[in-house]
């Protein structure tokens, strides 16, 4: 899936289930416009989300040598933070803190890149309009409305981070929905810990839901210890209603 680096297992089970599950929506020639992943904070959702776009560059690849002649395809990678895009942007291309790029190194020499915000610097990127291969577009949502969309028009796939925060009313939306009514099939994957009905009915149901409690569970999660502290005295019944909690919940918040 990713080069030099080995998916967790539940990683590879929610990587899977979407990629079969797209695949079964596709054979029924259904449209299929967006798959949210569902996961909680800290367990990895971006190796997720590069795994499915290494496997479509593949597939792009495999029908480049059947065809013999290029499938232009343009990724855009959104969030609402400025740090986060720049993050995004070294873990899918660079490679993070001595990690390897999340996007395999034969699909990297082909990418024309840019960032889009309102503190980048667009003069150490490609700025070829004409590229005809792979595009990757990183931008926060306030940038790509304040440009009135241009440079994640025509996208093919667009990676939505934090995708609970395109809310009803929100600029994040507005983003989402001119995307949507361009006419052009666009397939999102929608990243987030903490999805809520809303964003369940943007970007449908999650394939799969790995919560807190199972990340906390494994051996990837990072040590943590409890202490019960209350003005009466707790029974057995009180930590196991807490232990239930943990377990459904698929964030921090939602135990507050």
């Amino acid at each position: 899936f990713i080069e030099n680096m080995e998916l967790r297992p539940y990683q590879e089970i929610w990587t899977k289930r979407y990629i079969q599950e797209k695949k079964s929506v596709r054979r029924q020639n259904i449209a299929s416009s967006s798959g949210l992943i569902h996961m909680a904070t800290g367990s990895g959702k971006t190796p997720v989300s590069a795994t499915i776009l290494n496997y479509v560059l593949k597939v792009r690849e495999r029908y480049e040598r059947i065809f013999w002649r290029e499938f232009p395809l343009k990724i855009s990678v959104l969030s609402h933070r400025i740090d986060m895009v720049d993050q995004l942007h070294d873990e899918f291309i660079i490679g993070r803190n001595g990690q390897t790029p999340l996007i395999n190194e034969s699909f990297r020499n082909k990418i024309h890149r840019s960032i889009h915000h309102s503190q980048s610097d667009q003069g150490n990127y490609h700025a070829d309009t004409d590229w005809k291969g792979i595009k990757m577009v990183f931008s926060t949502f306030q940038t790509a409305l304040s440009d009135n969309l241009q440079h994640i028009q025509d996208s093919d796939i667009v990676v939505v981070d934090d995708a609970h925060v395109v809310t009803p009313g929100s600029d994040y939306l507005k983003v989402i929905n001119h995307l949507t009514q361009t006419g052009k099939k666009i397939h999102f994957i929608a990243n987030t810990g903490t999805p809520d009905n809303f964003t369940r009915e943007i970007f449908w149901e999650p394939v799969y839901f790995y919560s807190l409690g199972e990340y906390l569970a494994s051996p990837y999660s990072p040590s943590l210890s409890y202490e019960f502290i209350g003005q009466t005295e707790i029974n057995k019944e009180d930590i196991k209603k807490f232990l239930e909690r943990v377990n459904q919940a698929a964030s921090i918040q939602d135990l507050q």
